[in-house]
């Protein structure tokens, strides 16, 4: 779920957010960097306006790895998930595979034939004009 306002995303369930105007900005403090002339990091003044680009760019790296890697749910390896991921198949089919047995050893046909037989007999019982 998402709030236009905001710039951030909530995760469900979670109440964390995640500020993607955080990393939508990424791309444009790079472009900032690299859009410096070369020319101009000749001068202190040019030097001292890379620097200011680069330490906000690196600033902003960190704060968003450090929300990336703080995200819940990501504890757990590729690994580690495709294992439970193979194991919650797994206890699905036996599931199905329960129900089905089940459904096969309860045979209904006796109740399905004493509806019948109901339904004959308040045909037969109610009178006709």
């Amino acid at each position: 779920m998402s709030n236009p306002h905001s710039g951030e995303t909530k995760m469900p369930g979670s109440g964390n957010s995640l500020p993607t105007s955080l990393y939508a900005s990424l791309l444009g403090k790079l472009v900032t960097i690299l859009e410096l002339d070369p020319g101009t990091t000749a001068t202190v003044q040019g030097r001292q306006a890379l620097l200011q680009a680069t330490n906000d760019f690196k600033s902003s790296l960190a704060h968003a790895k450090e929300l990336a890697v703080n995200l819940p749910g990501g504890e757990l390896k590729t690994s580690e998930q495709d294992d439970i991921i193979n194991m919650l198949e797994g206890l699905k089919d036996r599931r199905r595979d329960q129900l089905a047995h089940f459904k096969s050893a309860t045979k209904l046909d006796h109740v399905e034939e004493d509806i019948k037989m109901a339904d004959m007999d308040s045909t037969a019982s109610t009178p006709t004009n």
